[in-house]
């Protein structure tokens, strides 16, 4: 494999097909363990080789398609020896529970066999690294839990873990270190002094904090992704030390949903005083999403039918359809009343006002009776609060009077004019 006369690409095309034999050696329950380990032994000297050249050729001509394919083969060479390493940890353990001899044989039996099927179970996937600055602390702290504290692994083995677990840009950064114990350590402070950036990294969760997807149509996944999205930026900014308020952060993500939900979550506020948490929001936009799920839409067919029977025209009811469907709601939060930036029923001049005049404001400026708004379609706004009707809790008359020539409820408010006339009535 050394021999200068032999191109490169030669020896890569060998190495591959001598990967995959081993592989499928490795795969074959029947194939001979020992036999095994002596080819891959033998593979991951003539690969050393390999791989220095492809190196030397990476720094001199980086143009060279062979560099690209270079990489690939060093992936299901790192693949292939991640796959041994862990059945041949898997069946040293074996072989010391039966050496220690402290079990009876039916135990020793059902000890191995636990652990040959515990061999046989799917690993936890190593974590990848792409060289964005964003998922460093990620791919950091996961890749120490599972790799770097465990002193069981010697650090040549943890050495090729880290260089298969790398990709994209950071890939290159250890193209430079060989294959040994001793390099390791260098490799990792060489990660560690490029990506631990703690301003850079900040100031991109930061950024994505902001520009999060703002929500026009809510559903439970884009509720459930926003939540997620923004706890995962918390934690890095938490271990960063750099973890904005609580308020702050629930200020930007409330602009981040519709206005219709941005007003529910409003009317959970009995004091102005008091500042929420992220928890507290959380659990609200969670709740929220959950009952967006939970929601069976109304089947077509059965919809289309009963309009139909009250119609008896179905051409009328599917133009009407239709054009219900293509109405989209256009709500402002601009005061109608004074033009400041808030809701009409949080305006101080509109809450000055009597019953009447709130009234009498509401229907000249054309608005929805039951939630204040400029909006087109049904509304879907709470109704009253006190006696559940359909107008706004602010335009709930506190009287009710009968008319005794209809019988129905006339809504009034005692004013003096409606006080003299009732007065002179009677008497």
């Amino acid at each position: 494999m050394d021999a200068k006369n032999i191109p490169l690409s030669t020896k890569r095309e060998t190495l591959a097909k001598k990967i995959e034999t081993i592989r499928r050696e490795f795969e074959d329950e029947t194939a001979n363990y020992a036999v095994t380990n002596l080819r891959f032994n033998k593979l991951a000297e003539w690969f050393k080789i390999y791989d220095k050249l492809a190196d030397k050729l990476e720094m001199t001509r980086p143009e060279d398609p062979e560099v690209v394919l270079a990489e690939e083969l060093r992936t299901n060479y790192y693949e292939l020896s991640s796959k041994i390493l862990h059945a041949n940890q898997a069946r040293a353990a074996a072989e010391d529970l039966l050496n220690k001899g402290t079990l009876n044989n039916s135990t020793n039996n059902n000890t191995t066999t636990d652990t040959h099927r515990r061999a046989k179970l799917p690993t936890t996937e190593i974590p990848k690294f792409d060289g964005n600055f964003e998922n460093w602390l990620s791919f950091k702290n996961k890749f120490q839990t599972m790799m770097e504290k465990r002193e069981d692994v010697e650090d040549i083995d943890k050495f090729i873990y880290l260089r298969g677990a790398l990709h994209g840009t950071a890939s290159h950064k250890l193209s430079l270190f060989d294959a040994s114990a001793e390099n390791y350590q260098r490799a990792w402070a060489l990660l560690t002094d490029t990506y631990q950036k703690e301003r850079p990294l900040a100031y991109k969760h930061y950024d994505a904090l902001l520009h999060l997807n703002p929500i026009s149509n809510p559903t439970n996944e884009n509720l459930t992704k926003l939540i997620d999205e923004a706890r995962q930026h918390l934690n890095c900014l938490d271990t960063l030390k750099a973890k904005p308020t609580e308020a702050f952060v629930v200020r930007i993500l409330e602009l981040k949903l519709p206005i219709e939900i941005r007003d529910k979550w409003e009317e959970t506020f009995d004091d102005d005083n008091i500042l929420p948490t992220f928890e507290l929001f959380s659990k609200f936009v969670t709740k929220t999403a959950f009952r967006l799920s939970s929601r069976k839409p109304e089947s077509h067919t059965n919809s289309f039918k009963r309009r139909r029977d009250q119609t008896g025209n179905p051409r009328k009811y599917q133009r009407t359809e239709h054009t219900t469907r293509a109405l989209v709601t256009s709500i402002s939060n601009t005061c109608a009343h004074c033009k400041g930036s808030h809701p009409l029923y949080k305006c101080p001049h509109f809450n000055t006002l009597t019953v009447d005049q709130r009234v009498k404001f509401v229907k000249s400026a054309r608005l929805c009776q039951n939630c204040m708004r400029n909006h087109k379609g049904a509304c879907t706004s709470i109704r009253c609060k006190t006696c559940n009707k359909f107008h706004h809790t602010m335009l709930h008359y506190p009287r009710n009077t009968i008319n005794e020539h209809t019988g129905t409820n006339t809504q009034r408010i005692q004013t003096p004019a409606t006080a003299a006339a009732d007065k002179s009535t009677t008497t």
